[in-house]
């Protein structure tokens, strides 16, 4: 549907690391084909409701995000131990701190499913990306969005948001929202080439599997 445009397959190996490190991995395989426009990164599971191009088009030259998530730059001191396992993000942070000794301490968490920056910024903003996920290694790497976070401080770039603009332009459906994407994809007529029964949908978990995360919920806040 987009005639004239040129595709990129990437072949990354991920070893023991983590699904969502395919990102990182891929996008510094990447070498973008102009070095005059500004690059977009956009997951599959973001869907467009209106042209995003006036947006992209305000935001020039900046480094704009879709979405960011606030952090108290006092979670930094905490101890490992005293973060709640459900806290993917911080405990990633920290285990870089502790391996690294970075320093630096952002007050937001970088969402990666769509954002843009400059052209010269891709290059050394990919490599420090997958950098500090080797660095970290497997079984550490919790979240792939702190490490872009990590990057992006290092290269001393502060993300522009603009959250009532971004929301009414685009909706990113996490993994847990696969149902809705494909439902409001059917609607909005993007089914082109009625690709919707090829989707693996999630199955709804039984009685037993929600027993059982139920009481393993339970026992992780014992034992904490």
């Amino acid at each position: 549907h987009l005639p004239g445009q040129m595709c990129h397959v990437a072949d990354v190996q991920l070893d023991s690391f983590r699904g969502f490190s395919f990102k990182a991995f891929a996008l510094s395989d990447y070498k973008p084909f102009h070095e005059d426009r500004d690059i977009v990164v956009c997951d599959a599971d973001v869907l467009f409701s209106i042209d995003p191009t006036p947006l992209f088009m305000q935001y020039a030259g900046s480094f704009w995000f879709h979405k960011i998530y606030p952090l108290d730059v006092a979670d930094y001191e905490l101890n490992l131990k005293d973060v709640s396992a459900a806290r993917w993000s911080l405990l990633t942070l920290l285990h870089y701190r502790d391996k690294t000794g970075f320093d630096k301490r952002p007050p937001w968490i970088l969402n990666s499913g769509l954002f843009m920056m400059r052209p010269e910024w891709y290059g050394e903003l990919m490599r420090l990306w997958e950098k500090g996920i080797r660095e970290l290694g497997p079984e550490l790497m919790l979240n792939d969005q702190s490490m872009l976070t990590v990057a992006a401080s290092k290269m001393g770039l502060e993300p522009v948001i603009d959250r009532e603009r971004g929301y009414a332009t685009a909706r990113h459906y996490l993994s847990t929202l696969k149902p809705q994407l494909v439902e409001a994809t059917i609607t909005a007529g993007y089914d082109h080439d009625n690709l919707a029964p090829m989707v693996v949908l999630p199955k709804e978990p039984g009685l037993m599997s929600r027993l059982f995360n139920y009481c393993k919920r339970r026992m992780k806040r014992i034992l904490r």
